[in-house]
């Protein structure tokens, strides 16, 4: 091979090499972009009535969104200060007011 030649090879190869990095550092942006889009979370609040065998933990579990809050006794501690209750006791048909989140704007 000429010396030409292999110059245009090696050209062609740098050439390529920087459009895969762009082709990549593009996509790597748009998927986070993305991303960032599916966890829009909104937070809410609801009331619920509570019902024999509740507990907070229980309400806890099946109310809290584990993305928004760094554990359950996070969230049990919003509730508590939400609906002014200092123990951990709560009473079938009592009302609680509780926080969630959705992707949906209500």
């Amino acid at each position: 091979m000429t010396k030409r030649i292999q110059q245009k090879q090696c050209i062609l190869f740098y050439l390529l090499m920087a459009i895969a990095i762009m082709v990549t550092v593009i996509c790597a942006f748009a998927m986070t972009s993305n991303a960032k889009q599916d966890h829009n979370m909104y937070k809410y609040y609801t009331s619920v009535q509570v019902e024999d065998g509740d507990s907070l933990w229980s309400i806890a579990k099946e109310y809290s969104d584990v993305d928004s809050y760094a554990s359950y006794t996070d969230y049990i501690d919003e509730v508590k200060q939400i609906n002014h209750i200092s123990g951990d006791d709560i009473h079938a048909g009592e009302y609680l007011t509780i926080p969630y989140y959705s992707a949906q704007v209500q």
